[in-house]
């Protein structure tokens, strides 16, 4: 197979991550006025964060529950992407 041309499978896993990329992207945009760093930024530590190989990693690999990943994810969004010098919306 060339370096061009792509297995079906690869293709259509690399469509499925851009559409979950697209999904995460939005949801933290929508933050845009309550983030401490620049939306490129928070939308790239958010897409790290949530990788699959990063779950894997925690939960099925070092025997994290999946509730446990959850909260670590969410509490380190919140540490790192939120300004605090706002107020919570209420």
């Amino acid at each position: 197979m060339s370096r061009t041309a792509q297995a079906p499978g690869r293709v259509r896993l690399t469509q499925h991550h851009a559409g979950r990329n697209e999904v995460m992207d939005a949801m933290i945009a929508s933050l845009q006025g309550h983030l401490a760093i620049p939306v490129a930024q928070a939308q790239a530590m958010y897409r790290a964060l949530a990788a699959p190989g990063v779950y894997q990693e925690l939960v099925e690999e070092s025997g994290w529950s999946p509730e446990d990943f959850e909260r670590w994810v969410a509490e380190t969004l919140r540490r790192n992407l939120l300004d605090r010098t706002r107020p919570p919306a209420s």
